[in-house]
């Protein structure tokens, strides 16, 4: 028996609930959404909060040389100005492409990378990130059980990348406050040995500097 979209989904949170590592998490994702509606070309590309630089790129049968990373800040902008819940489905934007200048940029991204969906990662876990789809196996459009579908698996995967971003956040600082105890502990080594050359110079040669 084929699994339902909720078994799929509870299968899928119980895959990533304890899950800290960026590259499980995105191979666990891409893999369900795309085995479930029979996809052969997705990808999910997340940012630095702070600045536009890639902080995780995850791509199946897109191919990374003809990626605009540009045309993906184009859409996380777009997001920003009419709200990040909002999913853009090839076939339904192609009829606003001539009214928004923003939206025919769009267009022609996901045209030329075939690309049919994409989807916004959850900004509440404060992601900037973007998953993209390719076609369905049997060219069908995307219907709207689908979209609910790769909504609900979108949100809780924020949420576990989220946790993960946070977890390497943590461990990095972790190694760096080491690296920086390593380094004072070593100062005040030869400062310790310094100090003990001082004294057992002054124990020697004290008195015959009186």
């Amino acid at each position: 028996n084929e699994e339902n979209p909720i078994q799929i989904r509870e299968g899928f949170l119980k895959k990533i609930s304890t899950q800290l590592d960026m590259k499980q998490l995105g191979a666990h994702t891409v893999s369900t959404l795309t085995k479930h509606l029979d996809i052969q070309k997705a990808g999910i590309v997340i940012f630095e909060k702070k600045n536009a630089s890639v902080l995780y790129t995850l791509l199946k049968n897109i191919e990374k040389e003809h990626l605009s990373i540009r045309d993906l800040l184009q859409v996380i902008y777009f997001w920003d100005t009419v709200g990040h819940s909002t999913v853009l489905v090839r076939d339904e934007i192609e009829g606003k492409i001539e009214k928004d200048n923003r939206i025919a940029r769009i267009f022609a991204f996901m045209k030329k990378n075939g690309i049919y969906v994409i989807l916004p990662l959850n900004r509440k876990v404060q992601l900037n990130g973007v998953l993209l789809l390719g076609p369905k196996g049997d060219r069908s459009p995307y219907t709207l059980e689908d979209i609910e579908f790769l909504e609900s698996i979108m949100i809780n995967a924020s949420m576990a990348f989220g946790r993960a971003i946070l977890y390497k956040e943590v461990q990095e600082f972790n190694i760096s406050l080491q690296e920086k105890v390593n380094e004072q502990t070593k100062e005040l080594q030869v400062k310790v040995k310094e100090l003990e050359e001082a004294r057992s110079f002054i124990s020697r040669y004290g008195q015959y500097c009186n």
